[in-house]
């Protein structure tokens, strides 16, 4: 739906408020929000996570705050995976045929 040009522009992306008002109700309520790589990115998975709401999704090659050395597929072999954990966030890439890079905010704890 089309409401118009907005006389005030907000810094906060187009798709991080679509995910937000999308999720209204559902939001704080321990729920775990799948997702492709054309909405995910850390600061929306801040703010679900404020909301209680974890994250598990894809990300594009080309994602700011996601350190370089995470991102790059330079001398990884198929089965390979690097990963970085911060304030609750992972972002990680897995090396099969190609690179698969993701974000989650869902833990397993394996013993």
């Amino acid at each position: 739906m089309y409401k118009g040009k907005s006389e005030t522009r907000s810094k906060e992306r187009v798709s991080n408020k679509v995910v937000l008002q999308l999720m209204g109700d559902y939001l704080n309520q321990g729920r775990t929000l799948v997702q492709d790589n054309f909405y995910n990115n850390i600061e929306l998975t801040k703010t679900l996570l404020s909301k209680k709401t974890r994250v598990v999704g894809t990300l594009r090659k080309r994602v700011k705050y996601v350190p370089k050395e995470i991102l790059t597929e330079k001398g990884m072999k198929k089965g390979d995976i690097k990963e970085k954990e911060k304030e609750g966030i992972i972002v990680a890439n897995w090396k099969d045929k190609r690179a698969v890079r993701f974000i989650t905010t869902v833990f397993i704890v394996c013993q």
